[in-house]
């Protein structure tokens, strides 16, 4: 039996089986890095699955199943954090790429 449970902290539904605990750690982790919601998350592993890509916020949010205004305020704040970065918008689209690099991701590894 499955259930949906909501992390107080980062105000996102997570469903698991009932006989797993959220793992704390990586909740950790993933504040550490400034993300706060699943949209967040999810955006920037799209992102870094694709490296580089000429899209559409509008195509983002319908690959990953979130409103537009979701999508935007997720790449704002990934931006802000310096873990993407967005060109100006040309002909619809903007080109968006992983921007983390090596060191950045290093430091957050030497925290487990």
């Amino acid at each position: 039996m499955d259930f949906c449970l909501v992390l107080p902290s980062l105000r996102w539904p997570i469903t698991m089986a009932q006989d797993n605990e959220p793992d704390l750690q990586v909740e950790g982790w993933l504040k550490t890095l400034g993300i706060v919601s699943l949209c967040q998350w999810d955006v920037l592993v799209f992102q870094y699955r694709h490296q580089s890509s000429l899209v559409s916020a509008e195509d983002i949010s319908r690959f990953l199943g979130y409103a537009t205004a979701e999508v935007v305020a997720a790449y704002n704040s990934l931006e802000s954090s310096g873990l993407v970065e967005r060109s100006r918008v040309s002909q619809g689209v903007r080109l968006y790429q992983v921007t983390a690099s090596a060191d950045h991701c290093c430091q957050h590894d030497s925290l487990a």
